[in-house]
């Protein structure tokens, strides 16, 4: 049998199984493979060029997909905080105004019974009270319809903006409304028609966005009592920067409203030994002492040494489960047990205290 490749008379002594799947014969069989290896080879170098335009192009996206999630969560972040600032103040304006018309209400009793003369100011005081509140109002139904238009013109853009190959970061100013609202005397309640001052403060970084170093390491910091019912504590020695508000929430279970409080402070660089954040407790009404665990991370080469278990330990405990939870959490010995707990009872530690040879069971 020929081969069967046109105008070639050679015996035919194989088959191509690669490529054409014709009897040829050696010559050809040759010419076929390396023909076969050029034609993938230019496939592959067809293929590369779209590939690396195509990667190109998904980079690219990306990089703006991720901008443009950025930038929306700038955007909602500090509208949040705005927010909140807003609310802070209304709720301020809500609390003095109880505040004056009770004590207008007794003012309006003791005139009754001629123990108070009334004057013009307590007039003029309730009657600029009604002006800051309708203002605010005002104010508020009018932000309402601007919020509600910016997002439906957000929608309606929000396309365009992820075309966009711009990096530009957006940044917001927001008015800072911590300042108190004030009750004017008289003077002042003459004045406020034809005066009036505010002082804006250009906020680059998001309340929930502000990241430092936990101050909650101890008792005492921005008011922190030993009886209130934080979860645990942050060493000093790991000073690492994290999200604040997210970290008080999540690692200490502080309530929300706190912890924009606490990051408020922080980013003011308040004293935190001065400043008072946490709800004061009240001690008269408070019956149930707690102790910190002895065995915590600051007694970790005590703890090492003495092959404490289940350490260290960040425990809160009551008084009345404490001896238990040495015993079933760390197996001390019950003579040991006394002994700390008398120590933690009277002294707050276990420093001085010499105890039995065997601390633990």
């Amino acid at each position: 049998m020929s081969c069967e490749h046109p105008a070639c008379s050679s015996k035919a002594d194989v088959t191509c199984l690669s490529h054409c799947h014709l009897s040829i014969c050696h010559k050809h069989r040759l010419e076929h493979e390396n023909h076969l290896y050029d034609e993938i080879q230019k496939q592959l170098d067809d293929l590369s060029n779209p590939l690396s335009t195509l990667i190109s192009q998904i980079q690219q996206d990306l990089r703006q997909s991720e901008e443009l999630h950025q930038r929306e969560l700038n955007r909602i972040n500090s509208h949040f905080d705005l927010q909140q600032s807003s609310i802070d103040q209304r709720l301020k304006l809500t609390k003095q105004t109880n505040e004056l018309l009770s004590k207008k209400r007794e003012q309006l009793n003791q005139h009754k019974t001629g123990d108070k003369q009334l004057t013009k100011e307590d007039y003029l005081q309730l009657e600029w009270m009604l002006n800051q509140i309708n203002k605010n109002l005002h104010e508020h139904e009018h932000n309402h319809h601007i919020d509600t238009q910016t997002i439906n013109n957000h929608r309606s853009t929000s396309e365009m903006k992820q075309t966009n190959s711009s990096t530009t970061i957006e940044c917001i100013e927001i008015l800072d409304s911590d300042d108190d609202v004030l009750l004017p005397n008289t003077i002042d309640v003459q004045q406020t028609n034809r005066t009036s001052t505010k002082v804006e403060k250009t906020r680059t970084i998001s309340l929930n966005l502000l990241r430092d170093i936990c101050p909650l390491t101890k008792y005492g910091v921005f008011g922190l009592e030993n009886l209130q019912n934080i979860k645990r504590f942050c060493s000093n020695e790991n000073r690492t920067s994290v999200y604040l508000y997210i970290h008080f929430i999540r690692t200490h279970h502080i309530k929300p409203y706190i912890a924009t409080q606490l990051v408020r402070a922080i980013r003011s660089k308040c004293n935190p030994m001065e400043t008072k954040i946490f709800p004061q407790i009240n001690h008269n009404i408070i019956t149930k002492k707690t102790f910190q665990c002895p065995f915590n991370k600051n007694a970790m080469k005590f703890n090492e040494e003495n092959s404490i278990p289940k350490t260290p330990c960040c425990s809160l405990i009551e008084e009345d489960n404490f001896q238990k939870h040495l015993g079933e959490i760390h197996s001390i010995t019950k003579a040991n047990i006394d002994l700390i707990y008398n120590a933690m009872k009277h002294h707050g530690t276990i420093s001085h205290v010499q105890f039995e040879e065997d601390l633990c069971e």
